[in-house]
Order: structure tokens, then C-alpha cells, then sequence
């Protein structure tokens, strides 16, 4: 629903959408609502807020964000989140709500975990010079276990049963940790290398640049203010570019990251460097994501490096191949590496092709020199 002349927009999310299934809650619905107004020169406001509610667990929760886009010309933004929810324990994701529901409802598989986190969130981001965009954030949290309320599957699958919410005591529901409070502060600033931009009255408009960005960030896990239970620094710097091109031999994205905790003094499980696994044979594609890594086991409160790399070869050699050059197909190869305390010298290695928005590949993962696994995998962009 929109109002072009006063400059109003309204979108409600799909219905469908928001009902999903897991052993958390049970049959639930997530259901939210965004409201955009637009000013003068590109400015604008968000409002939006949402509401879950679980059927087996009997729980209600809710949020409201906002966010004020103030300065086109520096990219800079003010917003400030609050309320509470169910989060998945993996803070870059572990599955979609469709691939859970599916999984868990006919597979009897629970892949996903969740906990509860009571939140408040400010945060702010400004262009302090061309091409260098700094942020920060300040969030307090209170974060609680949660547990399985329900059992329920369409298919009883007679080899298997359930896991636990705890994905390190997968037969039994004891908590993963205790119910904790946390006051944490982020700062990051991202820059990229030869930014080049058009500038004009209603704001910067930036080109594909043609070398990498480059980010550093530092979190800080303060002990003490406004009870919060936690203590521990942690630093970051990652390097990345998308889509290197190679003339016919197509383009190249990679993505590299190193990380260390400072001060792990007190933390726990959700304040862990978490790492985009996957465990599913269908996902949606992501380069951070390593594509045979379990969500949860590997999670470090140490040290780590880790590294993705992609070659698309843009229909190179399927274009040369009469009956498929109709097809428009793209072959690509790619692999992922890990190393930290808990996971060390983890790769993996895939190939495929793919079509528009549909990928399918076939790859192997190893634990240093021994294979762990290999298999098809499946990924959509829609």
C-alpha cells in the first residue's frame, strides 16, 4: 500500500510467509508490518514493528525498530531497536524458516536452535571520508535458554528422533546457559580501495569498485554496567571483493577473516564468533557460508581464520557445447577453509553450475587430511 504524493509506503508481510514450525514453539507466526516516509533530497524513516507468537510454548513477543536516513550525501543513518524474541543460537543463521519447518515436520530432523533475547539496540553509521564508512553500536541484552514444547511431525521417522535444544547434548534439554545479562559495544569502519562515486544534489552514488574493501571491528563485552554479567574484547579485520572480472574467463569473489578474543573472561555461548554452516542439502547461497559445516559445533570464544574464494566461469566452457549454449548455463568452483581451536585445518572444495538464481554442486569437506563428507547441494537466490 502506497501514497506516492505524500511519500508514504506500507509493506505488510507475505502471510504465508510468517508460519513456520519448529520444536521450540511449535506451530508459530512471526508477523510484521514496515512503514517508509520520504523526504526532500533521499531522506526517509522506517518504523516497523512485529510480533511472534509460539502455539506450544505459549509465548508472545515482540519489537519495534526505526531508523532516520538522514544525510544521503555521508550514507548516514541513526536507528535504535527494542523488545524481545526468539533468536537462532547461530547469530549469522543456520536455516530458513521454510527449511526448518520442512526438515523438522517430514524428516524429523531439528536442525535449527533458538533462545530468547529481551534487547535494546542504537546504532549509527556516517561516510567520514570517501570510500570509508564508520559505524557503532550499543546493545544490552538479556538472554535466556530455551527448550523442545513440542513433538509434532507429519512423517515418524522410525531410525530417528528429535535432538534437544542444545546442540552440544542433543538427547537431553538441560540449558546451554543461564539466563544472563549483557551490555556490549561495536565499532567497525569499512573501507574501499579506489571508490569511485557520482555525486548530485539528492545524494553519493557509488560504482562497482574495482578493487577490494577492507573491514576492522572491535566489540567490547563491558562486566558490571547495568548488571550486565559479561567481560571480553574481541577484534576483527576481514578483506573482500565481489565479481573480479576476468574478461571470458569470467569473475572471481573471495572473502577472508581473522578474529581473536582479547578478553575472554566472561562470556558465553551467544557471544561466541559464530560461523555461516550449513547441513542442508537445499540453502540459499551466501560466500561467507561454508556449505558442509555444522551451525553450532565450531562456534569460538578464541581465535580464527577463515577464508572463501568463488570462480564463475560465466558459461566459458558450456557456451563451446552446441545443444547447451541455449541453456545459458554458468559453471563455477569454489571452497571454503577454517581454522580455529575447535575446528582446525577445515576445508572443503565444490563445483557446479548454475542457472540465473538456481545452483546445483557436488563438493567434498575435509578435517585436515581426512574427508569428512561429500554430497550434492542445492541453492536458490530467490
Amino acid at each position: 500500500m502506497n501514497d506516492r504524493y505524500d511519500k508514504e509506503y506500507w509493506n505488510f508481510d507475505p502471510v504465508l510467509k510468517a508460519i513456520f514450525y519448529n520444536t521450540v514453539e511449535g506451530f508459530a507466526i512471526k508477523y510484521g508490518v514496515t512503514y517508509r516516509k520520504d523526504f526532500e533530497n533521499r531522506r526517509s524513516y522506517s518504523i516497523r514493528p512485529e510480533l511472534r507468537y509460539g502455539f506450544a510454548n505459549k509465548r508472545l513477543t515482540g519489537s519495534l525498530t526505526g531508523s532516520y536516513y538522514y544525510n544521503p550525501l555521508k550514507r548516514a543513518s541513526v536507528g535504535a531497536s527494542f523488545g524481545n524474541g526468539v533468536f537462532d543460537l547461530n547469530n549469522l543463521g543456520s536455516m530458513t524458516q521454510l527449511g526448518n519447518t520442512i526438515n523438522s515436520l517430514f524428516y524429523e530432523k531439528n536442525f535449527a536452535k533458538f533462545y530468547e533475547k529481551s534487547f535494546i539496540n542504537i546504532n549509527t553509521t556516517r561516510e567520514l571520508a570517501s570510500g570509508l564508512q564508520g559505524s557503532v553500536a550499543v546493545d544490552y541484552n538479556r538472554n535466556k535458554s530455551l527448550t523442545n514444547n513440542s513433538k509434532f511431525k507429519f512423517i515418524d521417522a522410525k531410525d530417528r528422533e528429535f535432538t534437544s535444544n542444545n546442540p552440544f547434548n542433543p538427547t537431553e534439554d538441560t540449558p546451554l546457559f543461564p539466563t544472563y545479562n549483557s551490555f556490549s559495544a561495536t565499532a567497525s569502519l569499512t573501507y574501499t580501495f579506489g571508490q569511485k562515486y557520482i555525486t548530485r544534489p539528492d545524494g553519493k552514488f557509488y560504482t562497482e569498485s574495482k578493487f577490494p574493501k577492507i573491514t576492522v571491528l572491535y566489540k567490547k563485552g563491558f562486566n558490571g554496567v547495568l548488571n550486565s554479567d559479561v567481560d571480553y574484547d574481541f577484534v576483527k579485520l576481514e578483506v573482500s571483493q565481489d565479481r573480479i572480472g576476468f574478461g571470458l574467463w569470467g569473475y572471481t569473489s573471495f572473502l577472508a577473516g581473522v578474529g581473536k578474543f582479547l578478553n575472554n573472561k566472561n562470556m558465553y555461548y551467544p557471544d561466541f564468533k559464530h560461523f555461516a554452516g550449513n547441513i542442508s542439502t537445499i540453502f540459499p547461497p551466501n560466500l561467507r557460508k561454508f556449505q558442509y559445516l555444522d551451525f553450532y559445533q565450531f562456534s569460538t570464544n578464541q581465535q580464527y581464520f577463515e577464508a572463501h574464494l568463488e570462480h564463475n566461469f560465466a558459461g566459458f566452457f558450456m557456451n563451446k557445447i552446441p545443444l547447451l549454449r541455449k541453456a545459458k548455463l554458468e559453471e563455477f568452483i569454489g571452497g571454503g577453509y577454517l581454522s580455529s581451536p575447535e575446528k582446525r585445518n577445515y576445508k572443503e572444495f565444490y563445483f557446479g553450475i548454475q542457472r540465473l538464481v538456481l545452483r546445483a554442486s557436488y563438493g567434498f569437506a575435509y578435517d585436515g587430511g581426512t574427508k569428512l563428507t561429500q554430497g550434492f547441494r542445492i541453492s536458490y537466490g530467490f
